[in-house]
């Protein structure tokens, strides 16, 4: 396991607009930050929703292509199903204790 990778993805995962994001890149696929800026729940510019998705990009959980003048941003799904795997090596580890 890559703690150093886990622990940021957790710390990234932990701010509530950001996994706001994840969730609304998840049902809704490509999105512009325009887009997501304007399905969040809270008043947030658009500048700050960019460096969200700076850094869900950074730590390999979105993906950013090039459309145009715009970006558009998608779930990577490799990076959360290693995010998935580190739950499910830690629920594996703790089953074989808890009856």
């Amino acid at each position: 396991m890559d703690y150093i990778q886990a622990s940021k993805v957790s710390l990234a995962i932990s701010h509530p607009t950001r996994l706001h994001i994840l969730e609304l890149l998840s049902a809704q696929g490509g999105l512009t930050a325009k887009m997501i800026q304007g399905q969040l729940q809270e008043v947030i510019d658009e500048v700050t929703v960019r460096h969200h998705l700076n850094h869900l990009a950074g730590i390999g959980l979105v993906r950013v292509e090039r459309d145009g003048r715009y970006k558009v941003y998608h779930i990577y799904v490799d990076g959360i199903l290693r995010c998935k795997q580190v739950l499910d090596d830690i629920w594996q580890a703790l089953s074989r204790h808890v009856s």
